[in-house]
């Protein structure tokens, strides 16, 4: 287990409470317990802390933002102005829905597949 400290922590419940002080424990890779950084440290003593001064922590903060794995890795490389209008522009231009969707899914299970390294 790790207790990260920092100076606040968004719970991103839907009154989006702040945590002055907070302390946020992970046990493996799930949320134990979130609170006063004090009070979970005393309860704890023995456990790694990670301090993060000058930081917020958002542990509620879910990325579902995921690209079409059928066009990684075009034409890596580029400036990304150019990689956009000279690349994946046109590319997206002529995928179908059928395309889009297959894409879709193979993102998907490519993000929540055992197999894949995080």
């Amino acid at each position: 287990m790790k207790l990260y400290r920092a100076p606040y922590l968004l719970t991103m419940d839907p009154d989006n409470t702040i945590i002055e002080d907070a302390g946020l424990l992970i046990d493996g890779d799930k949320i134990a317990e979130v609170g006063n950084g004090d009070l979970l440290q005393n309860n704890h003593p023995t456990i790694e802390v990670i301090d993060l001064p000058d930081r917020l922590l958002m542990p509620g903060l879910i990325n579902c933002h995921m690209h079409s794995g059928l066009l990684r890795g075009t034409a890596e490389g580029k400036k990304l102005w150019d990689w956009l209008r000279l690349y994946i522009d046109p590319m997206h231009r002529v995928l179908t829905p059928e395309d889009a969707e297959a894409a879709s899914w193979l993102c998907y299970a490519e993000r929540y597949s055992p197999a894949v390294q995080r």
